[in-house]
Protein backbone atom coordinates (compact mmCIF):
# COMPACT_ATOMS: atom_id res chain seq x y z
CA UNK A 1 0.00 0.00 0.00
CA UNK A 2 2.69 2.48 0.32
CA UNK A 3 4.31 3.66 -2.72
CA UNK A 4 8.07 4.85 -1.30
CA UNK A 5 8.19 7.25 1.57
CA UNK A 6 6.10 10.22 0.22
CA UNK A 7 2.48 8.75 0.74
CA UNK A 8 2.68 8.27 4.26
CA UNK A 9 4.05 12.07 4.84
CA UNK A 10 0.95 13.13 2.80
CA UNK A 11 -1.39 11.57 4.86
CA UNK A 12 -0.19 12.35 8.00
CA UNK A 13 -0.69 16.28 6.38
CA UNK A 14 -3.86 15.50 5.39
CA UNK A 15 -4.55 13.63 8.42
CA UNK A 16 -3.22 17.01 10.87
CA UNK A 17 -5.16 19.44 8.47
CA UNK A 18 -8.53 17.67 9.01
CA UNK A 19 -8.24 17.23 13.19
CA UNK A 20 -6.53 20.76 13.13
CA UNK A 21 -9.90 22.04 11.30
CA UNK A 22 -12.48 19.53 13.24
CA UNK A 23 -10.94 20.70 16.97
CA UNK A 24 -10.97 24.53 15.64
CA UNK A 25 -14.71 24.06 14.85
CA UNK A 26 -14.88 22.20 18.01
CA UNK A 27 -13.89 24.70 19.88
CA UNK A 28 -15.90 27.44 18.72
CA UNK A 29 -19.04 25.53 19.09
CA UNK A 30 -18.38 24.70 22.84
CA UNK A 31 -17.34 28.52 23.08
CA UNK A 32 -20.54 29.69 21.74
CA UNK A 33 -22.41 27.22 24.59
CA UNK A 34 -20.47 28.84 27.34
Amino acid sequence: MIEGGLRPVYVDLQAENFFRIHRDCCLQALSSLI
